[in-house]
């Protein structure tokens, strides 16, 4: 029987192998793109959606998870007490702009008690060791501040201003897709256009006509998956998809 699924990390190796990558040191990056371009795809491939949260140690840039959709709740979780006052909320709660300044005061003043709002749930808490939290409060009313934190879509990526205390830890509950980092197998017919997706974003800083070329393919060839794709029923994606991983095939 021929194989009808493929692992990212042999997409990886090849890719590697067209760059003459002989070491495999451009391997990590190569597969960091295979499930940002995996992320985009799921869309049109009938994955789950669901809401959760994790809890992350403060860094200036914060990989987001590969099952990562978009953001609804983002919060900064004192050290040592667990209070936790909530930044940004979507986008039908009223939220309030802060300076720098301000954006300080409301956190001492959250965690401290003396501002004290109605609680928000953050949904499904993980952390990055794996501990399951379940459900964790956040007081305060929803804010926005361009310095505190900005969200790279495309490329998955969390920025934390410099006014966050260094010990503090970030909490964010954001829509998943599905992908995990246990997902390593992939449908044939998506190899192709991820293969063109990953060069293209491995030659954005190193050859402008290579990333160009390639991303004109991805589009392409991406255009083609989701026709295909979205000619089928629900019913036919689930099957096809749950036929493509099942054991018996590979």
């Amino acid at each position: 029987m021929s194989r009808s699924v493929i692992s990212l990390d042999i997409i990886a190796s090849d890719i590697c192998g067209d760059l003459n990558d002989a070491t495999l040191k451009h391997k990590f990056k190569i597969t960091r793109h295979l499930i940002n371009g995996l992320r985009r795809m799921n869309m049109f491939l009938a994955g789950k959606t669901e809401v959760k949260s994790i809890l992350l140690q403060v860094s200036n840039v914060i990989s987001l998870p590969c099952d990562f959709q978009y953001i609804t709740k983002v919060g900064v979780r004192r050290p040592g007490s667990g209070c936790i006052a909530i930044l940004s909320m979507v986008n039908e709660t009223p939220r309030r702009q802060l300076s720098d300044t301000d954006t300080c005061t409301y956190l001492n003043n959250t965690w401290n008690g003396s501002a004290l709002g109605p609680e928000y749930a953050f949904y499904n808490v993980w952390n990055i060791q794996g501990n399951f939290y379940g459900e964790l409060y956040g007081r305060g009313r929803g804010v926005v501040n361009a310095g505190t934190y900005s969200v790279d879509q495309a490329e998955g990526l969390l920025y934390i201003g410099s006014n966050i205390p260094e010990d503090s830890e970030i909490i964010i509950e954001y829509v998943g897709n599905g992908i995990s980092n246990g997902v390593t197998m992939v449908p044939m017919e998506l190899k192709e256009c991820l293969e063109y997706y990953a060069k293209w974003k491995f030659y954005a800083d190193r050859d402008p006509r290579m990333s160009a070329m390639n991303n004109d393919l991805y589009k392409k060839e991406y255009n083609v998956l989701k026709r295909y794709y979205n000619n089928r029923t629900p019913l036919q994606i689930a099957v096809a998809v749950n036929a493509a991983i099942s054991p018996s095939n590979y």
